[in-house]
């Protein structure tokens, strides 16, 4: 793989303000310029699925968010307060998230609640944060999710992620003029996907594209035979992918075997995020894809998160956006609650909207309008087990409230 060397990262990570030594089975982080927390502790309440369809981004959740606490506690935590964590499995099920994210509101009363991946399970989990008025941060890309029923924005939720509108605004006219404009969709059926989906096609038409077919599959599905089959005679130029985890491995298997990458342009979005590259490796060399990180970003701040999350985890594939969005929030709230002088949830949360500062994407805000993250977006070519950045689309921000799936 083309990283940077490990002597590189650790200098880069020094010189960010972190000195990592090695442990068994995880790095640590320690600051020879801080104190550590001593006061009460800030109790973060994690929803990640790490069983299930959507277990390999749960895993680099907590992996992430523990790394990036530790990092915070060893730095003298946040108002002098440590962090610690309590994790419960959703398994990416509605129901499941629900129950788990009562028990961590209530039972547990965490400070702060982060999860999940699906938007399924975190529109679940929606009316449990407002009943227990807990500061929630969303850090999975999806539709907007911080507005409110009746109009206006939440003032407790925070996307990280990145919106469709973010994603593909520039993504999907760039796909058009180097592989064409006749277009094959292909999802699991449910909210994300279809939402992508819409936004890309709106996307495409302005380009002067055309739909040749929109298909969805259950998710969970493991034979795409079929579907490929039908992909491959409709006379489309580009097939677009929203399959998911599991289910778009299993796709990009099944299409590279079946010969659609031979005949057509194969791209998408979350198929191919560096999350499950485990399972792809070997099967989606040549991709275009859109994200908003990649761990070839260069940058202090993402150099340390690399070089640490490497170390601690002896981890060789490439980090996604999962890891990074949980990592940035832990610092993003230091941040914020510095500056409001608590971590009291309405001040805290209004200390967070229109903060900038650099995270390992590069330079971000939290809209103030929208509670969402105003980032880069790149255009990613999978290449030698590397997301490699073709091009940088600049800092995007979503409009308004467009497309929030909140009812």
């Amino acid at each position: 793989m083309n990283h940077l060397s490990r002597r590189r990262m650790l200098q880069l990570g020094a010189a960010g303000g972190a000195l990592l030594a090695s442990g068994p089975g995880r790095g640590r982080l320690a600051s020879a310029q801080s104190t550590p927390a001593a006061g009460p502790p800030i109790t973060v309440g994690l929803l990640a699925p790490v069983t299930g369809v959507f277990a390999d981004f749960g895993d680099l959740m907590t992996k992430a968010t523990n790394l990036a606490v530790e990092k915070v506690n060893a730095e003298g935590g946040i108002l002098g307060r440590p962090l610690t964590v309590i994790a419960e499995d959703d398994q990416g099920d509605p129901a499941i998230a629900t129950e788990r994210a009562r028990k961590l509101l209530v039972q547990d009363n965490v400070d702060i609640l982060m999860g999940t991946v699906s938007s399924a399970t975190t529109l679940a989990v929606l009316p449990l944060v407002d009943q227990a008025q807990k500061v929630f941060f969303y850090p999975l890309d999806g539709e907007d999710k911080t507005c409110l029923p009746g109009g206006g924005t939440n003032p407790l939720v925070f996307g990280l992620g990145d919106t469709p509108q973010q994603r593909l605004v520039r993504f999907v006219p760039a796909i058009v003029e180097q592989a064409g404009g006749d277009w094959y969709f292909i999802g699991n059926d449910y909210v994300f996907p279809r939402s992508v989906n819409a936004v890309a096609i709106q996307f495409l038409q302005e380009a002067g594209g055309t739909v040749v077919a929109e298909e969805y599959v259950p998710l969970g599905t493991g034979d795409y035979r079929p579907v490929i089959d039908k992909i491959a005679n409709s006379g489309a130029s580009v097939v677009f992918s929203t399959t998911v985890g599991a289910d778009g491995v299993a796709f990009t298997k099944q299409a590279r075997e079946g010969g659609l990458f031979d005949r057509m342009t194969v791209t998408g979005v979350a198929t191919f995020a560096p999350e499950v590259y485990g399972g792809l490796q070997g099967f989606a060399g040549g991709v275009l894809t859109a994200d908003r990180y990649s761990d070839q970003i260069d940058n202090p701040v993402n150099a340390e998160f690399v070089a640490a999350f490497r170390e601690a985890y002896d981890y060789d594939l490439p980090i996604g956006g999962t890891a990074a969005a949980c990592y940035g929030a832990v610092l993003l709230w230091r941040e914020a609650a510095n500056a409001a002088g608590s971590f009291d949830p309405m001040p805290f949360a209004e200390a967070c909207a229109g903060l900038a500062m650099t995270l390992p994407q590069g330079d971000v805000e939290i809209d103030p309008e929208n509670h969402l993250l105003k980032q880069p977006i790149y255009l990613l070519r999978i290449e030698n087990d590397d997301y490699v950045i073709d091009e940088d689309f600049g800092q995007i921000a979503h409009p308004g409230h467009e497309g929030c799936s909140v009812v």
